[in-house]
C-alpha cells in the first residue's frame, strides 16, 4: 500500500509488442516525480503468461502497479485494419473501450506503445481538463485540414478525462459513426470526430513527433516548428521505422537508453541486428537490379543539370550524385 496519488497510464499492446511497452514503462516511472505512484493498465487481444511473468522482473527495480485486460472481441473488430499502425490496428482500436472498461477511472493517459517519456508525467496530469473530454497535441498535419473546424489532434498520446466520455455515451457515438465514415485512421479519426469543441490542446512538447522531415512538418510556421523542438516532454516515433528497427534514427538513443534497463533488451538488440543485416542484404539486391534504370536517370540527371540553373539546376546535381553512388555501389558488389 501506498500514500502517494496514483498515476494511471492506458496501453494498448501485444504480446510481440510487450517488450516495447516496457520501455516506455521505464521512461515514465524513472521520469515521474516520486510523489506520484504509476498504475499501468496493459489492453490486448493475446498475451502469453510468460510474457507477463518477464515484464514482473521489472518489480525487482521499479515500484508500480499494472494489470492486463484481454480482449478477444467487441468494438475493435467492427473498424477496418489501419496498414498506417505501428501495432496491429485491432489491438489499438481497445483504447475505444476505456471508459467501459476502466468504470473506476475518472482520468487516465492513453498512450501508444512507440513512446518514451523524458519529462516528469505529474506536471501532465496536474493539468486541469475538468471541462474536456480530452487533453491532447495537434498533429502535424493539422494544416493539411484546412477544412476542419479544430486542429486535427494525434491520438499517441491522450489525457482522457474518462467522465466526460461516459456523460457523451461515448462508445454509442462511436458505433453511429462507424458505419457513416471513411475513416483513414480509424481511432484517431472518431476521436478527434467525436471531441472537437472538447478537446483542451495542449503544448507540443507532450506528443513530439519525430518527424520533422516530412512534407507535413513544412506546413508549420517557424514559431511552430521552434516550439516541437524546443521542449520535447514525450517523443513519439510515429514514422514508419521505430527505433527498435533501426538505431540511427532521429532521437533512437533515448528509446535504446531506457530499453536496457527492461528484461528484453538482449532479446531486442538481436532482434535490430537480424534486421539490420537483413536490410542490408535487401538493399544490395535492389541496386543491383535497378543498375540499368538508375544508369538511365543518372544521364538523365546529368543531361538536366547542365541545362537548368538555380534550385533546379542544385536539385539535379543532389539527385545526379546520388544515383552515381548507387551505380558505384552496385558495381562493387558484381566484382
Amino acid at each position: 500500500m501506498h500514500n502517494k496519488q496514483t498515476i494511471d497510464i492506458i496501453v494498448a499492446s501485444s504480446d510481440e509488442y510487450m517488450k516495447y511497452t516496457t520501455a516506455l514503462m521505464v521512461s515514465a516511472i524513472e521520469n515521474t516525480n516520486k510523489n506520484y505512484h504509476l498504475h499501468f493498465h496493459i489492453l490486448s487481444n493475446n498475451l502469453q503468461e510468460k510474457t507477463k511473468e518477464k515484464v514482473s522482473m521489472l518489480h525487482h527495480f521499479y515500484d508500480f502497479d499494472i494489470d492486463y485486460t484481454v480482449i478477444k472481441s467487441g468494438i475493435c473488430l467492427d473498424l477496418p485494419f489501419c496498414p498506417n499502425k505501428h501495432v496491429n490496428s485491432k489491438v489499438g482500436y481497445l483504447k475505444l473501450l476505456s471508459s467501459s472498461l476502466f468504470p473506476n477511472l475518472s482520468r487516465a493517459l492513453i498512450l501508444d506503445v512507440d513512446i518514451i517519456i523524458i519529462k516528469d508525467l505529474a506536471e501532465l496530469w496536474e493539468i486541469n481538463i475538468d471541462n474536456y473530454c480530452v487533453g491532447a497535441v495537434p498533429d502535424f498535419w493539422y494544416k493539411k485540414r484546412p477544412n476542419n473546424k479544430y486542429p486535427y489532434f494525434n491520438a499517441g498520446v491522450l489525457y482522457a478525462n474518462l467522465t466526460e466520455w461516459r456523460k457523451i455515451d461515448f462508445e454509442k457515438q462511436v458505433l453511429e459513426i462507424i458505419p457513416t465514415k471513411k475513416l483513414q485512421f480509424p481511432e484517431q479519426d472518431l476521436f478527434n470526430e467525436i471531441f472537437a469543441g472538447k478537446t483542451l490542446y495542449l503544448d507540443w512538447g507532450w506528443n513530439m513527433e519525430t518527424c520533422a522531415k516530412a512534407t507535413w512538418f513544412k506546413a508549420l510556421s517557424e514559431q511552430e516548428k521552434q516550439e516541437v523542438s524546443a521542449n520535447p516532454k514525450i517523443i513519439h516515433y510515429i514514422a514508419e521505422y521505430k527505433p527498435w528497427d533501426d538505431h540511427d534514427l532521429p532521437y533512437a538513443e533515448y528509446w535504446w537508453y531506457y530499453a536496457r534497463f527492461t528484461p528484453f533488451y538482449e532479446n531486442m538488440l538481436k532482434d535490430i541486428e537480424s534486421r539490420t543485416s537483413y536490410n542490408h542484404y535487401r538493399e544490395a539486391i535492389n541496386v543491383i537490379f535497378n543498375y540499368h534504370r538508375n544508369v538511365l536517370q543518372y544521364w538523365r540527371c546529368k543531361l538536366l543539370y547542365n541545362l537548368t540553373r538555380g534550385k533546379t539546376k542544385a536539385h539535379y546535381m543532389t539527385k545526379k550524385d546520388k544515383l552515381k553512388e548507387k551505380i558505384k555501389m552496385a558495381k562493387n558488389l558484381l566484382k
